[in-house]
């Protein structure tokens, strides 16, 4: 399940370290995470008002309604985007019609002659080497839309560290290794290690020995046999260093509880296990784990036993906690600021929305209508599709709704290219954004996988 799990929050961005990436609105795993779109941190969907348009007096015309479009481009681990100049951007406009136009300098482009009393609109956004973004469910009341393209894929400017974990208490545990920069991480069984970490900046390496316990049915166990903290200097070529669990470092231990979903008839309460970790907002590190999860006596609750570090510089608001419900290949979480707490938090988790179309995970065409039904408010929906190494492709639809035809690809992406001549594989998630701070998700739920045929 570890694997598995983690896997899926990096391919939607939304690992605990920072977001989900840059898309509009919301704005996306990670995640803790920022809407939806790119690939990055960051997101922002600026959701303006439009007014409707008035021609001085008279009746208006049909087909004057407009729609801007802001095109945002965020480099590896950018958190703020710059105007992404000569994007691609399709619009079906309500009623059918496909227009494509391309963003100048100031990443804007507007449509014009649009009926908006013929009902919706799609749009979607691409820029090469950018995660692909759509919008369904576009209205004239959505205003100025910004589209966030994350980069596809890690960064080039990455450098490689690798060694060995020494003093380990067995050699078939899992190691988990990641710093307090940006790159990516390491997790898997043995001693020897690889991780890809940000050149030029000291950080810390964090290092994790656990292993599974005595787990059944939604009882999970997973004592750690120890943790390590290791400054490093900053990094401007390839480098080789051992880590050493002898030099043990002291984790604080608590023990909270965070609720179930609400519905009676919930997956993930009646399968679901729970599962809770910490990453950090810049970097590639875990700095905490759960060692026990086990639902509570009236089944309302699941309750754990965690375990956390604190790397040098890293203050508790660099710190994200996800509190998750894993059901086979479904997840639900809540994300919360900071390290674990002690006693009951107070989280929401999002029950699993009930696909109806593509009503199994054999293969289901592509464009054909995508349904479901959710059992909460206040959340939008989003199709990601995914390849071996992350997103390609994010699909987002309206507050609440309940389908989304996913648009046709811009001219100036090859399907093949981007998709390959198979079958691909999908996550679908609704979230709900925080009332704090609307670019950040405060909680999500995902089926997975949806099997795909372009």
């Amino acid at each position: 399940m570890d694997s598995h799990f983690v896997r899926w929050m990096i391919v939607v961005g939304l690992a605990v370290g920072g977001a989900a990436g840059c898309g509009d609105d919301d704005s996306a795993a990670d995640d803790a995470g920022r809407d939806d779109g790119g690939g990055t941190e960051a997101d922002a969907e600026a959701g303006g008002d439009a007014d409707a348009d008035e021609d001085g007096g008279g009746e208006s015309d049909a087909t004057s309604g407009t729609l801007s479009v802001l095109v945002t481009a965020y480099e590896w681990y950018d958190e703020v985007g710059h105007p992404a100049e000569g994007a691609t951007v399709a619009l079906d406009k309500p009623g059918g019609e496909r227009v494509e136009q391309t963003t100048g300098a100031d990443g804007r482009t507007t449509f014009d002659s649009i009926d908006w009393s013929l009902g919706e609109a799609s749009v979607t956004a691409a820029l090469e080497g950018y995660v692909v973004h759509s919008r369904t469910g576009v209205t004239e009341a959505d205003g100025e839309l910004e589209m966030g393209l994350g980069r596809r894929g890690p960064s080039p400017d990455l450098v490689e560290l690798s060694g060995t974990a020494l003093d380990m208490a067995l050699d078939t545990h899992s190691l988990i290794v990641g710093a307090t920069v940006e790159g990516d991480g390491y997790w898997s069984d043995g001693p020897d290690w690889t991780m890809l970490v940000e050149p030029g900046t000291p950080f810390t390496i964090v290092g994790t020995e656990r292993h599974s316990g005595a787990s059944m049915a939604q009882h999970m166990e997973a004592p750690i046999d120890g943790w390590l903290l290791q400054d490093h200097v900053g990094l401007t070529a390839a480098g080789t260093v051992d880590i050493d669990f002898a030099t043990a470092a002291t984790p604080t231990v608590v023990d909270g509880s965070f609720p179930m979903p609400a519905r009676a008839e919930s997956r993930l309460r009646t399968d679901g296990v729970g599962w809770i970790t910490s990453g950090l907002r810049t970097g590639s590190a875990t700095v905490h784990f759960a060692t026990l999860t086990d639902p509570s006596g009236d089944w309302n609750w699941i309750v754990y036993t965690a375990e956390y570090v604190e790397p040098t510089g890293v203050t508790t608001a660099d710190v994200t906690t996800q509190y998750c419900l894993v059901q086979a290949d479904n997840y639900a979480c809540a994300f919360a600021d900071g390290y674990p707490g002690a006693g009951e938090q107070d989280v929401t988790l999002l029950d699993l929305p009930r696909m109806i179309n593509p009503p199994s995970p054999r293969s289901y065409p592509l464009h054909d209508p995508i349904e479901w039904e959710a059992w909460d408010r206040g959340v939008y929906p989003l199709l990601i599709v995914q390849d071996d190494v992350g997103r390609v492709w994010t699909i987002r639809g309206p507050l609440d709704g309940t389908r989304m035809v996913v648009p046709e690809l811009p001219s100036t992406v090859d399907p093949a290219d981007l998709l390959g001549t198979g079958v691909v594989e999908a996550s679908f998630a609704v979230y709900r954004l925080r009332a704090d701070d609307d670019t950040e998700w405060e909680t999500m739920s995902v089926v997975s996988p949806l099997v795909l045929a372009p």
